[in-house]
């Protein structure tokens, strides 16, 4: 002491403690940290477990790898992959980075969630800085800065696997509204081919209709030439029947009466028909009778009526008649 004034040595504190504090702190903060993101976490490990199922039932039944979006969705599965892998080495998550700069739409991100390496992470090394070296930074802020990053890798891990839905979603697309254009295809053909059979099956119906009209035709004309075949053979007997003498009748013997004649007769008859100085003729339908009529009365007007079948028979007849200069008039 000097001057009557004590003097005091200041005790300095303990740095032990103080370093005792921080890294509890950064302890507190890190399991804070685990705590808050761990739903995230989840939420992006069951997004790309269904991406990777989804990306590889497509390439499973892929016929053909030459399409452009097949080849885009075989690229992000690998992009895909490699953001799954479990390997804690964190040479992967730069490879992973320089990857999605190559991706024709994650590009697009470099300036946001790409603008650092440390903000891309594989799924392994995600764990690791959770379960180790969050636990081994000396203060809050060194963990919260790890987060920070953490964050953002799953963020891009999102991007990536929604990424490889999408094309999972355009493929199956592409394939499904093939599939239907191809239905679309086979059901118009069906119905064109429908469509023929039908008329040709209408065409088929006219035809048998038409064969059918002409051969009823043909067969009535057939019938129609036997009936009268059978019509002029019974009028050939009956003619000759009369000329023989075997009917046992009598030949008619009609005088003719003025509505017995029309125009379709001769005019030579339609005279008589009309003058009172001749006797009218006399009409039958016997040659015989006519011929006997002829014979005893040349000089009187005499009309027979037969049927086509005896034209032969009385021209033959009328040569006799002619030789013995007799006049007469034949009427069919």
């Amino acid at each position: 002491m000097s001057g009557g004034v004590a003097r005091t040595t200041a005790v300095p504190k303990p740095k032990g403690k103080s370093r005792a504090k921080a890294t509890g702190s950064a302890c507190l903060e890190a399991t804070r940290q685990r705590t808050r993101t761990t739903r995230e976490l989840k939420q992006v490990e069951g997004l790309l477990k269904r991406a990777t199922g989804a990306g590889n039932a497509v390439l499973l039944d892929a016929k053909s790898s030459d399409e452009a979006s097949l080849v885009l969705l075989k690229s992000r599965m690998e992009l895909l992959e490699q953001a799954c892998s479990t390997s804690r080495d964190v040479a992967l998550c730069g490879q992973l980075f320089e990857a999605c700069l190559r991706d024709p739409y994650l590009k697009d991100l470099q300036a946001t969630l790409l603008a650092s390496k440390d903000g891309v992470q594989t799924l392994g090394y995600v764990a690791h800085v959770r379960e180790t070296l969050l636990d081994l930074q000396p203060n809050a802020e060194k963990v919260n800065i790890l987060m920070d990053h953490q964050r953002n890798a799953f963020q891009v891990l999102t991007k990536i696997a929604n990424c490889v839905l999408t094309e999972v979603d355009a493929w199956r697309s592409t394939v499904h509204a093939l599939i239907k254009a191809r239905k679309d295809e086979a059901e118009a053909l069906r119905k064109a081919e429908e469509k023929e059979r039908k008329a040709e099956e209408k065409r088929e119906e006219r035809n048998a209709a038409k064969e059918k009209a002409k051969a009823e035709k043909q067969k009535q004309k057939e019938m129609a030439a036997e009936l009268a075949k059978a019509a002029d053979a019974e009028a050939e007997k009956e003619d000759g029947e009369h000329q023989d003498g075997t009917d046992g009748r009598k030949a008619r013997r009609v005088r003719i009466k003025i509505d017995d004649l029309d125009d379709t007769d001769p005019s030579v008859l339609r005279t008589f028909k009309g003058s009172s100085a001749i006797d009218p003729p006399t009409i039958t339908e016997n040659l015989n009778e006519f011929l006997n009529h002829v014979c005893s009365s040349p000089f009187l007007p005499a009309v027979v009526r037969f049927r086509k079948a005896s034209i032969k028979k009385v021209l033959q007849v009328s040569c006799l008649l002619v030789d013995q200069n007799l006049k007469f008039v034949f009427v069919w």
